[in-house]
């Protein structure tokens, strides 16, 4: 083995500069690029597998540069590390280049390019035509995190994404979406990907239309129209505008609703779907939606703190919604409805989150865009839910799908539907039932006697019913629709038997279909009982 050392940097250069094995610069700034010529090897291809922060800091501290020429496993290995050797405390910190040595193709150049925040970039050039791809030998190195194959465009979210980012979507009309790779968000592509940047409802700015045609073309850049551009460049002049789909099907048990969908228009003939929504018109209620958890890019999600206003849902409701979600609006209700204004004062009473809230269906933390994100304010989304309950058990159910799928590392179906209508005494303790359309008078929108959640792991045939009791007053616990089962699942840790923010049990998929129908039928599928942090299902 015969090991070459190359250079020794402390800080990089304002602008590139060429480096040879005996050079050792003292570089004072953010930006450098280290290009070594005449190589002496011959190498059949090179990729840089990952991108890895060298500091926390804004700038590089010291990084020494080796590489190891090994002649018995034909590769060798560029690597740049916070210290003199590798050592397992500081494995996380290093860019990994491996390339596989033969006497097929010469490479002509070597590149390696410091970026600010730290991240090291490899790029190989060749004299002749680039060979194909071969599998890279095992490392000697204790840890790393190769790229696959092929994998030869990158775009760090926090780096390459403009400030509104377009809709990314390949020839699949489905999203690309990041992952979480240690402290980076990154999106890794095939060099060759055709994609399409939209920017529905608005343009992207300096192309003046909603959609273009791009083009992964190695590293951060894009061919747009035969121009190489970066995605930085790219963003929509505002957010994306989400639309409706609606009667697209009957749906539901005995077809009792009309299937909607919301999502976005990419084209005249291309929509693209993020939740699917079965809706009953006579009582203007949603009966249940579906949409995917994507458990492999969750961890990479957006994080917005600002929420948007429900949109409209046009279509959808003859009454304002609005106005039933207002809590004043809710206290006048109570009142006619229990004939009793101290009674509507202790149902109504929002220091203790009593009032009734726009509970989302599919949550907008379930996605990973803050477009997708943002398509979830719709009202045909959302059914009256108790706000106690919906910021108390309901939230933690939806936080542990999202970590279940997370851990699993695979999509998750998600169906979340309301059945049967809230009843509250009266005065004279005769039951009533509460619709929030009686505020106009209309016998519409109907508070659920229940939320139900169904998680579906397609991949492994398996499944889970979830039910939330949606009246945090109850004093007793109810009798289940079905044969509870949440102490055989271990990845529910909350306190489903809290009368006070909404009493919970879990079924089979099998079992709640008997009482309630709108509940997908699977066939034969096993228990969704996994052990988080057990062997065997995680990733």
């Amino acid at each position: 083995m015969n090991v070459y050392d190359m250079v020794h940097v402390s800080r990089a250069p304002a602008s590139p500069f060429v480096a040879r094995f005996s050079d050792a610069p003292s570089l004072n700034s953010s930006r450098a690029v280290m290009t070594w010529s005449k190589l002496p090897f011959r190498a059949e291809t090179a990729s840089c597998l990952v991108l890895h922060r060298v500091s926390e800091s804004d700038t590089l501290l010291t990084v020494n540069l080796s590489v190891l020429f090994l002649h018995h496993q034909s590769c060798v290995i560029f690597w740049a590390a916070t210290a003199a050797s590798l050592t397992d405390e500081i494995a996380q910190h290093f860019c990994v280049l491996l390339i596989t040595c033969q006497a097929a193709s010469r490479m002509s150049r070597l590149h390696l390019h410091f970026f600010p925040r730290n991240y090291v970039a490899c790029e190989a050039h060749w004299s002749g035509k680039q060979p194909a791809f071969r599998r890279q030998p095992s490392s000697p190195l204790t840890s790393w995190r190769p790229g696959g194959p092929g994998e030869d465009c990158v775009f760090e979210k926090k780096v390459d994404f403009p400030k509104i980012s377009p809709l990314i979507i390949n020839s699949a009309l489905k999203f690309v979406l990041p992952t979480k790779e240690n402290d980076s968000e990154l999106i890794r592509l095939p060099i060759g990907t055709d994609l399409t940047l939209a920017c529905p409802g608005n343009t992207i700015k300096g192309q003046e239309k909603e959609t273009v045609a791009a083009k992964c073309t190695g590293g951060n850049v894009l061919s747009v129209d035969g121009k190489d551009m970066k995605l930085s460049d790219l963003g929509c002049k505002r957010k994306p505008k989400s639309a409706i789909l609606s009667h697209l099907d009957y749906c539901g048990a005995g077809d009792v609703g009309v299937l909607a969908s919301i999502g976005f228009q990419i084209r005249e003939d291309e929509f693209y779907e993020v939740i699917s929504v079965c809706y009953d018109e006579n009582k203007e209620t949603t009966l249940y939606s579906k949409h995917t958890i994507h458990g492999a890019n969750i961890a990479a999600k957006d994080i917005d703190p600002k929420r948007p206003s429900f949109k409209t849902s046009k279509g959808f409701f003859n009454i304002s919604m609005k106005t039933c979600y207002e809590k004043k609006t809710q206290l006048k209700l109570m009142q006619d409805l229990l004939q009793d204004n101290s009674m509507a004062e202790t149902y109504i009473f929002p220091k203790k989150q009593y009032y009734f809230a726009k509970g989302h269906l599919a949550p907008d933390a379930d996605f990973v865009t803050e477009a997708e994100q943002d398509a979830t304010y719709y009202y045909i989304n959302a059914v009256p839910q108790w706000q106690a309950f919906n910021n108390g058990n309901w939230k933690y159910l939806e936080v542990a799908t999202r970590t279940l799928a997370e851990y699993l590392g695979t999509d998750l179906e998600i169906y979340t539907g309301a059945w049967g209508v809230l009843e509250l005494d009266d005065v004279n303790a005769n039951p009533v039932e509460v619709f929030l359309g009686l505020t106009v008078n209309e016998r519409v929108v109907p508070a659920p006697a229940v939320s139900w959640k169904v998680i579906y792991d397609k991949k492994n045939s398996r499944a889970v019913g979830v039910v939330g009791v949606n009246n945090p007053h109850i004093t007793s616990p109810p009798t289940p629709l079905c044969s509870d089962l949440c102490s055989s699942l271990p990845w529910i840790e909350f306190d489903v038997s809290d009368l006070g923010h909404g009493y919970t049990y879990c079924c089979t998929v099998q079992d709640l279909r008997e009482s309630i129908p709108h509940v997908p039928d699977f066939g034969d599928v096993s228990l969704l009982d996994v052990s988080l942090g057990s062997s065997g299902g995680g990733c």
